[in-house]
């Protein structure tokens, strides 16, 4: 398999391409689906605008981002930071939105800059929340499985713009003039949605392309934003058929193993599996994430190329981990010293390719004007068995936040934030960040 091809060339021309449709205003709420969970979350549902944008302001925003990443972040001074304030913020962060356990990780100048844990990763034991505890991100997860997958762009083997079916081989049942591209999956505009056989699947272990078969709604790729897991999830599916290897196996190769991190799609894979967090559901479930059954045997059950229950979820990982990958996603890819993904790559990922209400859409990433004042905040959420998690970063200057928990209440702030991310976003650029 050939992992040396760049395409440097091409992912430019992709930058530059019209990614936007004219459509009638469709609002679908979206499930944030979990193989034992299911709950609906308003924080992640979504309403098209009538007028997306249109070519040129693609190409602009474009052009706007290289240049951006041409040219080395500007180093930002931290002024006095008032670290005991922001304390006070997190915990009041913390009582209010019914939080078990937390950790925060802010980062700066390509770097981490201040860490915060606070109340327990297990109850029952009374473990307090560390830099080490790991936690599952949820739809944090997709995000994090784009910048694998765009690894295979950095070699050739996929862009943006690759047809699903021919790249693949996955099949769909759409009959629409428009085939689906990797951009209308990972900006939840493929029409493919989370219907039963995908909420049956974790116990029947359907492969892709039966579940596929009734998942398209017939809207038009590129026009309608439908929140849909199992559309992300085929981040995993496509890997797999690309590179032979399973995806959760692949991650690890190209991602967590090379930043030395501790972190993966499958429990398997996390060598400190006692520092996973305990989760803890709305309804009082308890889930010990180092004994539960979602371990290799199960996933690799399912068979090589039909990996779609990972890639939308399934990430184990410490906030400072994530916070390092929330670096290579805010500046040229790189972080500790170590290429991650092509400045391209980043690019792409970053590049808004659909306009919803509230925010824009890049690649499994959304874009906020109006979240934090004077700023551009990219970013994702995550919600599922009661936890609460996010990645959001500002690209103007490399700052960011990775905000993870193992139980938060899901109040919902606007723009598709939660308010507990929002009022954290805060304290971060209040305190450090300003």
């Amino acid at each position: 398999m050939n992992r040396k091809k760049m395409i440097a060339a091409v992912l430019a021309t992709v930058l530059l391409s019209g990614c936007a449709y004219q459509e009638n205003p469709s609002a679908s709420a979206d499930t944030s689906y979990d193989s034992e969970a299911t709950e609906t979350s308003d924080a992640e549902s979504g309403k098209v605008e009538p007028s997306v944008i249109s070519d040129a302001e693609s190409a602009e925003s474009s052009e706007t981002g290289s240049a951006e990443t041409d040219m080395e972040l500007p180093k930002v001074e931290l002024h006095d930071p008032d670290s005991e304030l922001f304390t006070e913020m997190l915990n009041k962060v913390y009582t209010d939105y019914g939080i078990t356990g937390m950790s925060v990780a802010l980062f700066c100048n390509g770097e981490i800059i201040h860490t915060e844990n606070i109340g327990y990763s297990d109850t029952y034991t009374m473990t307090p929340c560390t830099d080490n505890t790991r936690y599952r991100t949820c739809s944090v997860s997709k995000l994090i499985s784009t910048m694998v997958l765009m690894t295979l762009c950095d070699e050739g083997m996929i862009d943006p713009y690759s047809d699903l079916t021919e790249v693949t081989g996955i099949q769909y049942d759409g009959d629409n003039t428009e085939k689906i591209k990797l951009w209308h999956l990972l900006t939840h505009t493929s029409g493919i949605i989370d219907n039963d056989r995908y909420y049956d699947a974790p116990k029947e272990r359907y492969n892709i392309d039966y579940i596929l078969s009734t998942a398209h709604t017939k809207c038009e790729p590129g026009t309608t934003y439908i929140y849909s897991n199992f559309g992300a999830g085929t981040i995993g599916s496509i890997v797999e058929r690309l590179t032979g290897e399973f995806f959760h196996d692949y991650a690890d190769e190209v991602l967590f193993e090379p930043l030395g991190m501790d972190a993966g799609y499958i429990i398997d894979l996390i060598d400190d599996k006692a520092s996973c967090a305990t989760l803890y559901g709305h309804d009082g479930s308890i889930y010990h994430v180092p004994t539960w059954g979602r371990n290799r045997i199960y996933y690799e059950s399912f068979g090589l190329g039909n990996s779609y229950l990972t890639a939308q979820c399934e990430l184990l990982i410490t906030a400072s981990d994530l916070a390092r990958l929330g670096i290579v996603l805010a500046g040229d890819g790189t972080v500790d010293g170590k290429q991650v993904l092509s400045k391209e790559s980043v690019d792409l990922i970053n590049s808004p390719y659909f306009s919803c209400d509230d925010f824009d859409m890049g690649l499994n990433v959304r874009i906020y004007d109006d979240l934090i004042e004077g700023r551009i905040i990219y970013g994702h959420p995550g919600n599922a068995l009661g936890v609460i998690a996010g990645l959001y970063y500002d690209r103007n200057d490399g700052t960011g936040v990775a905000f993870l928990t193992n139980h938060c209440l899901t109040y919902t702030y606007q723009n598709g934030v939660y308010k507990a991310i929002k009022d954290t976003l805060d304290a971060a650029y209040q305190c450090y960040l300003r």
